[in-house]
């Protein structure tokens, strides 16, 4: 009884922690009127998007001008490769996923830090956890959050695709994982820029308005640069996002290709954040 009674006492791990962190953060959002506000206008969204391009996915994936509506939006080459996709709705879905989801998340993570430090809440959320691990905790719990809402949005649009053909099935595992997946690593990189902006902001709203800000003087910035500097054109491969286009048209284990750079990216802007949490005053 005694030996029972020490073991439940024992001081849980730092994974532990960290897990408990990252669910933490999924109940929040059910329990905040910002979570709710942001998933009534996810919803919205999606609601149209499933009720108009997607429900006519295959349709539209048949338009001889399909492929360079495609190029023209995403900048990308060889958009035809899109068409090698077996179920039409995935492959509207993807392209449009490419683009929406990465601009969700701005609004949606937002809240890492800023708030709790803002209140003053974030010297006694350190007395049971360290700074890592809260940091790397909240941040593990936005890309479940995001995690759970591609999944169930891939998994509604395979359930339209389903419906219209129910032949497609046999080709849904594969294609959710494959679409699962690289959204999650799309989105890391996205996801760190709000821990970092979250760490220097007083309030959600300022962290969101300088991550946008920062993203779009950095693809300004470049962009002049490479004007007056060809030569620095390379830059222009670094930029947060810039794999996005040749993602969407990469097939199978090709893709993997494409995978080393968002990784790279959250990591260093992960480090810079948590150097910046690390010295900050709670």
């Amino acid at each position: 009884m005694e030996s029972q009674s020490i073991q439940e006492l024992k001081p849980i791990g730092s994974g532990k922690r960290i897990t408990i962190i990252a669910y933490y953060e999924l109940t929040r959002l059910f329990n905040t009127r910002r979570g709710w506000m942001a998933l009534v206008a996810f919803a919205l969204v999606w609601y149209f998007i499933f009720r108009y391009p997607v429900s006519y996915a295959s349709s539209i994936v048949t338009q001889p001008d399909f492929t360079d509506m495609i190029s023209q939006a995403l900048g990308m080459l060889n958009a035809d490769k899109l068409l090698d996709w077996p179920i039409a709705e995935l492959t509207i879905y993807w392209v449009i996923s490419l683009i929406l989801y990465p601009l969700f998340s701005l609004f949606i993570t937002a809240d890492q830090i800023s708030s709790d430090r803002a209140r003053g809440t974030l010297r006694f959320l350190v007395l049971r956890s360290t700074r890592f691990e809260l940091f790397i905790g909240r941040y593990l719990g936005q890309m479940l959050i995001l995690t759970i809402l591609v999944f169930a949005t891939v998994s509604a649009a395979s359930g339209m695709a389903v419906y219209r053909d129910a032949s497609l099935l046999s080709h849904v595992p594969l294609n959710i994982s494959f679409i699962l997946f690289h959204l999650f690593v799309v989105l890391l990189p996205v996801v760190a820029i709000t821990a970092l902006t979250s760490v220097v902001c007083q309030s959600a709203r300022s962290a969101t308005f300088l991550a946008i800000i920062g993203l779009s003087a950095s693809f300004i910035l470049t962009g002049v640069a490479i004007h007056y500097f060809p030569k620095l054109a390379f830059l222009d491969d670094y930029l947060i996002g810039a794999q996005v286009s040749d993602l969407a048209i990469s097939v199978g284990l090709t893709s993997l290709n494409h995978i080393s750079l968002p990784i790279a990216q959250a990591l260093v802007i992960l480090a810079i954040a948590y150097t910046l949490f690390n010295r900050k005053a709670l």
